[in-house]
């Protein structure tokens, strides 16, 4: 459940209007995601719930904002959770 609800609260972030009138998110910009917003956010030990947040900030595209070097640092902590979601959301966030 843990992770359950990390994706859950990751996809509470806000996703950029599309224009089409459909909602969509509100006015918040992916630029309102940034490298610091993310390591700030990073708990001291990494955890399910941040690994289901990771994976829905690469759902929504986010991950994009993170430095190779921040990709490896999660990758190297050797949690599987958390390598799965960054991977899998890395992924989903380049496939557009």
């Amino acid at each position: 459940p843990s992770f359950h609800n990390g994706v859950a609260s990751g996809l509470r972030v806000s996703i950029p209007p599309t224009g089409d009138g459909k909602g969509g998110g509100s006015s918040a910009s992916r630029d309102d995601i940034t490298r610091t917003w993310v390591a700030y956010n990073r708990p001291k030990k990494l955890n399910y719930t941040h690994a289901g947040f990771l994976l829905a900030l690469g759902l929504q595209g986010h991950l994009q904002a993170l430095a190779p070097s921040d990709l490896y640092w999660y990758l190297s902590q050797e949690h599987d959770a958390t390598i799965m979601a960054i991977l899998l959301g890395a992924a989903a966030g380049k496939a557009g």
